[in-house]
């Protein structure tokens, strides 16, 4: 009873550090951004596996080789989640935009726990709920009918659940950050971040050789399974995967880091960039109650 009044005082927080980020997002709702081509295709992608139970495009007709067939563009578990929920609630814009919100809402929920552990502070962790809710890429893919705010729910999971792991010498908790880490990548090639992350976080902060490879052995193994799952998912459109992601790259190579774009034409989000640097400096002079590792992990979380 005592930790469940416990986890019961936490919630007037967490529904404060939301406050921000459900206000913008009821304000610009389906307008911040428009509905953009990204949902359409997905959303049929997503309508061909209800309907014919394979993860297919037509609106590309011939341009991008072999998507009629096999859409493998992108990995296939957004696909798949998109396509349950719109076939529990509806086959339309809306839901579609929610399912991202839900995302983004349990995204900041886990920041609460995050930053709750390492500073034992709620009023900071609220702070951490809001910088993350009002940041900018964070809400308009909190907005958009798209993988990328559930690819970073399971990589923020993730990195939680592995610096906890290692707080505590957990495997039962490596466990859980190695099933978040496999589903992060696939659902979208950056979440890789998470696996990559705390391989680098654990080999640093290592106590002796075997109890790294038990560590790396219970988080890695997830991550291979996925994969290997995923390959064996392609089958043999090896071709058509190869394609599809080479022209992937060749559309985006081109584009702006979205960070420089923002900080050359909105004076605003300059401002937002000197406040998370003065953080990151700040915290940094706290030697007591932050390492540079723990920083590492939450500056990855964020970008």
């Amino acid at each position: 009873m005592h930790v469940l009044l416990r986890r019961v005082n936490h919630i007037p927080y967490l529904i404060l550090g939301m406050l921000p980020f459900l206000f913008i997002t009821a304000v610009t709702f389906l307008e911040f951004p428009p509905v953009w081509p990204d949902e359409a295709i997905f959303a049929d992608s997503a309508l061909h596996i209800s309907t014919r139970g394979t993860l297919a495009t037509d609106l590309f007709s011939d341009i991008i080789p072999g998507m009629q067939n096999r859409a493998l563009w992108y990995p296939p578990l957004y696909f798949y989640v998109l396509s349950w929920w719109t076939r529990l609630t509806a086959f339309d814009i809306i839901p579609m935009r929610l399912l991202s919100i839900l995302c983004a809402c349990l995204s900041l929920i886990v920041m609460y726990a995050f930053s709750l552990r390492i500073t034992r502070q709620k009023w900071v962790s609220v702070l951490a709920m809001m910088l993350l809710g009002v940041d900018y890429s964070f809400v308009r893919a909190g907005q958009v009918a798209r993988m990328d705010i559930l690819t970073f729910l399971w990589i923020i999971t993730a990195i939680y659940t592995g610096y906890a792991a290692r707080m505590q010498g957990s495997l039962r908790l490596m466990l859980i950050s190695g099933i978040a880490s496999a589903l992060a990548v696939v659902t979208h090639p950056m979440g890789c971040i998470a696996p990559a992350t705390l391989v680098i976080y654990l080999f640093i902060t290592k106590q002796s050789y075997r109890q790294l490879l038990r560590e790396y052995s219970v988080l890695l193994l997830p991550v291979l399974l996925a994969s290997i799952g995923w390959a064996l998912w392609i089958g043999s459109s090896v071709a058509d995967f190869i394609t599809q992601y080479q022209l992937q790259f060749a559309r985006k190579a081109a584009s702006a880091f979205f960070g420089v774009t923002l900080a050359q034409y909105f004076w605003p989000w300059r401002l937002l960039f000197l406040l998370y640097a003065a953080i990151i400096v700040y915290a940094c002079t706290l030697r007591k109650r932050f390492s540079l590792l723990v920083l590492l992990i939450i500056g990855t979380v964020v970008s």
